[in-house]
């Protein structure tokens, strides 16, 4: 490998491997590694938005939050109790950068910091000279949009809040809900 002129940055290095991938390597999709080095570059600083990605990361601890709830009434105490579990469960605490936990919450996988290396397709070969680095050359060639992430958030927020309104009914004005199941199939 050749040595560097500048310093290493793991952030232009994520760059050139989604510019590579994405423009220069026809089956980059099926690699999981390029793929999430991809979803880690759109998920650099330059890249977000802010608000959007305020609400995915909400919105991972929420999955979490509701894969330990276990039962779908909750009284006042215990709403508290999992706001403050979803906020500790939130991706991006347990990550170096929230562009990690972006990568890890897309590609569905525990929160990581991704691995930024090359993959070997991707490096130089031997005898070839070693092209020289132009920094900022991916400028306007990446761009990215979140969408829809903030509504989810907010049904999210509307469920958990219809559960602790559960919780807090009277046992006797809950509905039967299998004598209304079977009137509406009948």
């Amino acid at each position: 490998m050749a040595i560097r002129k500048g310093k290493y940055s793991r952030n232009r290095e994520a760059k050139y491997i989604t510019l590579r991938g994405v423009f220069g390597d026809p089956n980059f999709l099926s690699d999981d590694e390029v793929r999430e080095i991809v979803i880690y570059t759109a998920g650099l600083r330059e890249y977000q938005n802010k608000g959007q990605v305020e609400a995915m990361m909400k919105i991972s601890g929420n999955i979490e939050m509701l894969r330990n709830l276990g039962r779908f009434t909750a009284t006042r105490d215990t709403y508290k109790r999992l706001i403050a579990l979803r906020e500790k469960r939130r991706y991006d605490k347990f990550t170096k950068t929230r562009a990690d936990a972006i990568a890890s919450f897309m590609n569905l996988k525990e929160p990581h910091n991704v691995n930024v290396k090359r993959p070997s397709r991707f490096e130089r070969q031997d005898g070839k000279p070693r092209s020289i680095e132009r920094i900022g050359s991916s400028k306007g060639k990446i761009s990215v949009q979140y969408k829809g992430f903030k509504k989810v958030e907010k049904d999210f927020d509307k469920l958990f809040k219809e559960i602790q309104r559960l919780g807090n009914i009277n046992k006797k004005d809950i509905p039967n809900l299998k004598r209304t199941v079977e009137a509406k199939i009948k």
